[in-house]
């Protein structure tokens, strides 16, 4: 491994104990709400809300397809740091042409926001996300929107208009890093997706700005850590030329995945992903969820 890339080896007795970081209280009501409906021909949204973590309300936006017959499969959608669920419905966007196609192809979707993200900001008193963000507030983020994403599959199936059994994921950068850490503790998780996301290394620590003793912070969140317990089919899509990434990091992270079926794919980009990188994410769940 190139040594830029080194990283502390997490071992499957540690990745069982870092697992239990993930882990929440299944007995504690949701107290889930459906606060407004939109349609149009293409589908219906909902916004929801339900009880996360340290009673904190998570909203979303339930997206269901006006065509095919329910129930359907449904991909969970995890934006990027500084991002929201709205970020989904941005009229002309690579995201918004991402959900069009999902949605296109007979697949809902569910978007959060992250902690202290979109309409959660209050929780950060409004202020830029940019100028709080530390080594283990990260990390516990990430615990705190594994863990809400966990619930939020709870809540899906309770919804009869969705097949609980065909859950998918897809995360982009912020949203990659909760993705393997999702689908390495939940087998609820059916396929996944990656996009922009690289592993917790020297040369990450470095392009952002951080000291290098945030390494073992962060481990246990890191890709790398929970990436060898993943069985579900599994796409990376990384640019050539992102800062946050090398290379070597990119392929060292993908040999890790446990999955049998997984694929890797590097794009001449930096971290911003051209456009044709969402036929590769439609066709990845169009073969592995329906």
């Amino acid at each position: 491994m190139h040594h830029q890339e080194a990283w502390p080896m997490v071992g499957e007795e540690a990745r069982q104990m870092l697992a239990q970081f993930f882990e929440y209280d299944r007995d504690v009501p949701l107290d889930d709400r459906v606060l407004a409906r939109q349609e149009d021909e293409a589908s219906r949204r909902e916004k929801i809300v339900f009880q996360g973590l340290r009673r904190s309300r998570v909203p979303g936006y339930l997206t269901v397809p006006a065509r095919g017959s329910p129930p359907y499969p449904c991909i969970l959608l995890a934006h990027g740091m500084g991002g929201s669920k709205q970020d989904w419905s941005v009229a002309g966007s690579d995201d918004s042409r991402v959900l069009r196609d999902l949605l296109a192809a007979g697949v809902a979707l569910l978007a959060l926001d992250a902690p202290c993200h979109g309409e959660r900001i209050s929780e950060i008193d409004y202020e830029s996300i940019y100028s709080v963000i530390r080594p283990n507030l990260y990390r516990e983020w990430i615990v705190q929107w594994t863990i809400e994403y966990r619930l939020a599959i709870d809540y899906l199936t309770g919804r009869p208009e969705i097949d609980s059994s065909r859950i998918g994921i897809l995360g982009y950068s912020l949203g990659g890093v909760m993705v393997y850490c999702l689908a390495g503790v939940d087998a609820r998780i059916r396929v996944a997706a990656v996009a922009s996301t690289a592993p917790v290394s020297r040369h990450y620590l470095n392009r952002i700005g951080w000291d290098e003793s945030a390494l073992i912070r962060m481990t246990p969140i890191a890709p790398q850590a929970l990436a060898p317990a993943i069985r579900a089919p599994f796409l990376m899509l990384n640019g050539k030329n992102d800062p946050l990434g090398t290379v070597e990091g990119v392929q060292a992270l993908y040999e890790l995945i446990g999955s049998s079926t997984k694929e890797s794919v590097l794009m001449d980009s930096g971290h911003l992903l051209p456009a044709d990188h969402i036929p590769r994410v439609v066709d990845w769940f169009t073969r592995h969820l329906m």
